[in-house]
């Protein structure tokens, strides 16, 4: 008898916690960018952090601060897709001493809870950066007659 009930407890639970899950895990999605998602989880963390400098006047906007930090992130996943198209990448070297020198400037430490999100953000920001670049550079062509002439006449 007692056998029948653990058995009849165990079968409710792993029916019921999945199902739980997945509603919990569809209510949590804030945004779907091509194959990927935002959590609100995701998003609440990066609120969390951007949000109030945003509210403050840095990077002033007439949007909201909450709906700014949500299109960041949507403009972040669209970048760091067509970043991974095109090959480009960022070693952990890199990311880890971006990260020291932003640790440090900041006043903050490597037990900063909140150094994964620090992490990612760099690793995203450096990625967007390379793929601008590469995209802008190859466009762009200027002499040094040029600069010389801009720079005298300036």
């Amino acid at each position: 008898m007692k056998q029948a009930i653990q058995a009849a407890i165990i079968t409710a639970a792993l029916l019921i916690v999945p199902a739980a899950l997945c509603a919990e895990e569809q209510d949590g999605i804030v945004a779907e960018v091509q194959d990927e998602i935002i959590t609100r989880y995701e998003f609440e963390k990066a609120y969390g952090l951007i949000g109030p400098m945003i509210a403050s006047g840095a990077g002033k906007s007439e949007e909201s601060p909450r709906r700014e930090v949500l299109d960041s992130m949507v403009d972040d996943l669209v970048l760091l897709k067509e970043a991974e198209k095109k090959g480009l990448q960022v070693t952990d070297s890199e990311i880890s001493a971006a990260l020291e020198q932003y640790l440090a400037q900041g006043g903050l430490s490597m037990n900063d809870p909140n150094v994964g999100f620090y992490r990612k953000k760099l690793r995203n920001n450096m990625l967007r950066y390379r793929l601008i670049e590469g995209e802008i550079s190859g466009r762009i062509s200027v002499s040094e007659e040029e600069l010389k002439k801009e720079f005298t006449d300036n």
